[in-house]
């Protein structure tokens, strides 16, 4: 918690920064190149963490080894994919084959993804000890390594953007930050000496639990992703650098609320999975509460302030963000629903959120469109922050076949809203800025 909570004030800290340093196009071009990077990076996840935090025998040398190589050619993939993009976006804009207005086609981007990616390369050899200490919930050294490649980073980035008020300060940071949590995952932690090995069965029993995973991460990676893929095409770098701020915002608790499913729930579920199967559901719905109140509180308060949060951090400039920034609150109601994703992993039953993806990536395809034929960018935004709620009935009928439904408790918790909803509103006449009229008129 504390680690994820000080990754966000500095995200946050910085982003005040940096936003008074570039201009809003240059935040666009990194919000798409960063997508690509993402696509590609979950395009090739292959599971390896899990597989290695699932396993009884993940702790093994020779599962860590091959684990160790395996991941050290994913990285390299990573990053000549990555290039190829890039090269096939550079020859398409001389070909005259994307819009100029568009921000596929601002000159920067081919080089910022090329550079940008290479940090895939540095983390490909990131130490196994880190899988190990995840394994363990042995989470405070790991929290460090955290917060010092951020602040390292952060510190790179700005120093930067002071002296040369360009998109390359950014990926500076970037590629810095990946270089320091390499070092110190081989330093700072205890474990097994890391070295390139292979072993059959290990790599048969990672590949196998893998390929699930995989499935899911690609489904996942293109439904989360649509939203830039499809409005790059559509809008302006600085419509595109607004949504990528607003977005930023509105996911600070969601980034959180995955790390913690990543690495405290499904580890702790696996355990629980592996040592006491009868005590799994009282297991997930205890850590669903607090889960649950937070965000759903989260997501009325949100909505409340959004745009009294944004006119005050940002310059005129950005005041758009403000009221997507209401609209996108909505993904919290919906991402709590994170959790059930670790349990299927914890249970050895990674398919189902292979389906669960599905679902999601048929919605965001079909709404983004919808919406933005309908109402232009806040209809899209509209759909980006709606579409998650398609797959719930089918979370409902999984989870009812792993007996882990209790439909009194989702009826109960959802009364989170109103009362975060109702704190902002208060927050917000308190700051005097809105009348009291219009509440009444409310």
């Amino acid at each position: 918690m504390f680690g994820q909570i000080f990754g966000a004030v500095l995200r946050l800290s910085s982003s005040l920064v940096m936003t008074r340093l570039l201009v809003p196009e240059v935040f666009g071009i990194v919000a798409l190149a960063g997508v690509i990077h993402v696509i590609v990076t979950l395009l090739s996840d292959i599971g390896l963490r899990q597989a290695v935090i699932q396993s009884p025998r993940g702790h093994t040398p020779t599962m860590l080894h091959t684990a160790w190589a395996l991941q050290a050619i994913r990285g390299v993939s990573i990053w000549v994919i990555c290039s190829a993009i890039a090269a096939g976006l550079y020859f398409a804009r001389g070909a005259g084959l994307i819009d100029m207005d568009s921000v596929y086609a601002a000159p920067e981007l081919p080089a910022v993804v090329i550079i940008s990616t290479l940090g895939a390369i540095v983390l490909g050899f990131q130490s196994t000890k880190s899988m190990i200490a995840d394994r363990n919930l042995d989470q405070r050294r790991i929290v460090l390594i955290e917060v010092v490649s951020q602040l390292v980073g952060v510190a790179v980035m700005v120093a930067c953007a002071w002296w040369f008020r360009s998109v390359w300060s950014i990926v500076a940071g970037g590629l810095v930050s990946a270089v320091v949590t390499v070092t110190l995952s081989h330093v700072w932690l205890d474990g097994l000496r890391d070295r390139l090995g292979w072993d059959r069965d290990a790599a048969k029993e990672l590949l196998g639990y893998g390929r699930w995973v995989l499935a899911s991460s690609i489904l996942y990676v293109i439904s989360t992703n649509a939203d830039r893929l499809l409005l790059g095409a559509w809008v302006s770098a600085a419509t595109l650098g607004i949504y990528a701020l607003a977005l930023n915002l509105a996911t600070l608790l969601e980034i959180l609320g995955a790390r913690l499913f990543s690495s405290v729930a499904m580890p702790a579920l696996s355990e629980v999975a592996r040592s006491d199967r009868e005590r799994f559901r009282h297991v997930y719905f205890r850590l669903r509460l607090p889960f649950d109140l937070i965000f759903l509180a989260a997501a009325g308060f949100v909505f409340a302030v959004g745009q009294l949060v944004v006119d005050i951090l940002y310059d005129p400039r950005y005041s758009q963000a403000g009221e997507m920034l209401q609209v996108l609150s909505f993904l919290l109601v919906f991402s709590r629903y994170g959790l059930a994703g670790s349990a299927y992993l914890a249970l050895g039953v990674p398919r189902n959120l292979t389906i669960i993806h599905v679902v999601k990536l048929v919605a965001v395809v079909l709404l983004i469109p919808v919406g933005y034929w309908l109402g232009d960018v806040e209809g899209a935004i509209w759909g980006i922050a709606l579409h998650a709620g398609v797959s719930l009935p089918v979370t409902f009928y999984l989870n009812h076949k792993l007996g882990l439904n209790n439909m009194r408790f989702e009826l109960g918790v959802l009364a989170a809203w109103p009362v975060g909803w109702l704190i902002g509103l208060l927050v917000v006449l308190g700051a005097g800025y809105l009348p009291l009229e219009f509440l009444i008129d409310r």
